[in-house]
């Protein structure tokens, strides 16, 4: 029952909600009352101007949750791109606070507080690993829901920091006549995409990574000192030449 308090004229009730009462409903109200000499008022059942109170006890939930970088390949990051966190809650929640690789970053909502979207742009000194994620969130009426700390449907993102590691294995020897095709064989790393500059080409352009022997195009008569070979791994880290 509520606690009814006031003067014979201005009244107020107090009634503190529980676990025992329905779930998502507007909360009802009864006024019986009599005047002083016992005339009945009329029942009232709701209030005038329009006034009422929703009661909502349920946990809020997450419909969907997604991960993904801006790399070319969105499953992976290097130091510089941006990690976009997007999430969707199954009712409208307060301003969540999310975190992505253990940093606090800014959420921008839509109209309808149901669909959210963080932004995060990975730096050096990140750890090297798929990226975390922490999503806090209440719902308008203040119940707390369960941190989400994973992605709906399994994507994610791996940081990756690191520049192959281009080491000289044999030399380009110098020709002894015409015609002769040049070869070279150099160890990465990692794996990846070959570019090759200062004069220098060859039709192939990939390693998987240790030993790898390249055949270069025909060059012109002269000297070459300036060729240049650079991989370029899965996260687009380059190689220094």
């Amino acid at each position: 029952a509520a606690t009814v308090t006031g003067d014979n004229m201005t009244w107020s009730a107090a009634y503190t909600m529980t676990d025992n009462n329905t779930d998502n409903v507007s909360v009802s109200l009864n006024i019986d009352f009599e005047d002083l000499a016992g005339n009945p008022g009329s029942d009232v059942t709701s209030t005038i101007g329009g006034s009422a109170v929703w009661f909502d006890r349920t946990v809020p939930t997450l419909s969907s949750v997604t991960i993904a970088s801006n790399n070319s390949v969105s499953t992976l990051a290097k130091t510089g791109d941006n990690i976009t966190l997007s999430f969707t809650s199954a009712e409208a929640i307060q301003t969540p606070t999310v975190e992505i690789a253990g940093h606090t970053d800014t959420v921008t909502v839509n109209g309808d507080n149901m669909t959210w979207s963080a932004a995060y742009t990975m730096v050096s000194t990140d750890s090297e690993e798929s990226v975390s994620l922490n999503i806090r969130f209440s719902d308008l009426a203040g119940n707390a829901g369960d941190n989400v700390t994973s992605t709906i449907g399994g994507s994610a993102v791996l940081f990756d920091k690191t520049k192959p590691v281009l080491l000289p294995v044999d030399n380009v020897t110098t020709p002894t006549s015409d015609n002769t095709t040049l070869s070279y064989t150099f160890s990465s790393t990692e794996a990846g995409t070959i570019t090759y500059g200062g004069g220098c080409s060859s039709s192939d352009n990939s390693t998987s990574g240790g030993d790898k022997e390249i055949t270069f195009d025909a060059l012109a008569d002269g000297i070459h000192s300036n060729c240049k070979i650079s991989v370029t791994d899965n996260a687009s880290n380059t190689s220094d030449n």
